[in-house]
């Protein structure tokens, strides 16, 4: 569903798709063997990876298609991979990751010393675990206070749950 409505609404434009081939998957084996298009088979691969990033939700795979566009040449639209920050497969969080995270969700929108608060911890503590986080883009700075990456923000929350921390 979200692949066809996707696709619908760019070839209602005239504008060509190319889907730029993932350097990881061509270098593969199997990659250079297949009998099949090679436009084709990245088409496939993208929307496969973006209907389970969208868990079905088109508003958030509209999204993610609109950031994968990185090159317009010739009416043309050049699609990336999808390059998002995957919150299950960073290292075992700590519970001052999970916490800080817990306490974004809560509370929607917090400045370092609001966090810090929260958290009971120093201000240099709670700044330099959202400059961690900022870095690795699980959270963003909007107007000295932070929240959460509204793009991986069903992931932190699945995480929580799973870790008993939110319910």
């Amino acid at each position: 569903m979200i692949k066809r409505a996707i696709l619908a609404r760019y070839r209602a434009t005239g504008y060509d798709l190319h889907f730029v081939e993932n350097a990881v998957l061509k270098k593969k084996r199997t990659f250079r063997k297949r009998e099949t298009d090679p436009q084709k088979h990245q088409e496939e691969l993208f929307f496969e990876k973006l209907s389970k990033l969208a868990e079905g939700n088109l508003s958030i795979a509209i999204m993610f298609w609109l950031q994968s566009i990185k090159k317009i040449e010739n009416n043309t639209f050049h699609i990336y991979p999808l390059e998002i920050t995957n919150v299950d497969k960073l290292e075992v969080p700590s519970r001052d990751v999970l916490f800080t995270l817990a306490s974004l969700v809560i509370h929607d929108r917090l400045t370092s010393s609001e966090m810090a608060m929260s958290l009971h911890q120093s201000e240099v503590q709670s700044r330099l675990m959202l400059t961690r986080l900022k870095s690795k883009g699980i959270i963003v700075e909007l107007a000295e206070s932070y929240s959460l990456n509204h793009l991986v923000y069903r992931q932190v929350v699945r995480l929580l749950k799973q870790r008993n921390i939110i319910h």
